[in-house]
């Protein structure tokens, strides 16, 4: 797997993955694009929702629809890191069991 990120201007920068897909990183102050950090919350989403619908799927599930609501707290000080990363998963279909983790 690989990716890079060249910078465009200012704090803008774009990110390309190695299958050639890309995205515009930016500070909120610009808004451009998502921040780094959103990206990784959002990758962190998609990530756990695929796992999740996969599991899901293998256990003969009937989904119709999953979200992931990501909600996180950051750290006042640089580097500004994440102290806490709250992930809620919702789920509708059928012979779906209520689980709560």
């Amino acid at each position: 797997m690989r990716a890079e990120v060249k910078w465009l201007e200012e704090l803008k920068f774009v990110a390309e993955s190695g299958t050639g897909h890309s995205v515009v990183l930016d500070t909120p102050d610009s808004n451009k694009g998502p921040s780094p950090m959103e990206m990784l919350l959002m990758g962190m989403g998609g990530c756990t929702g695929i796992d999740v619908i996969s599991i899901l799927k293998k256990a003969r599930q009937t989904v119709r629809d999953c979200r992931v609501q990501i909600e996180a707290e950051r750290e006042d000080d640089y580097p500004r890191i994440f102290r806490k990363i709250h992930l809620h998963f919702i789920l509708s279909g059928t012979n779906l069991s209520e689980h709560q983790v």
